[in-house]
């Protein structure tokens, strides 16, 4: 699948997508936990509240300065996992 198939999927096609994902790393966030996926060579963030477990936002990330929260998380190896 390509970035812009996931674009155009809808939300519960997305959460059905992210089933193939891997997640490489977590980050605290005010509304709940960020989660960071790599889903065929591209990355998708979820925001998850973990106290009515719900995920509030699922996107792709399309720019690099998106992944600095992560980047002390993230190991090359996490981007090789096939």
């Amino acid at each position: 699948m390509t970035l812009f198939d996931f674009i155009d999927l809808s939300f519960d096609q997305k959460l059905d997508a992210m089933l193939c994902g891997n997640l490489i790393a977590n980050r605290a966030h005010k509304n709940g936990i960020c989660q960071l996926y790599i889903l065929d060579g591209f990355f998708v963030e979820i925001l998850y509240n973990s106290r009515d477990f719900k995920i509030l936002k699922l996107q792709p990330l399309l720019l690099d300065a998106a992944l600095d929260p992560y980047l002390d998380q993230i190991s090359l190896d996490d981007l090789f996992v096939r």
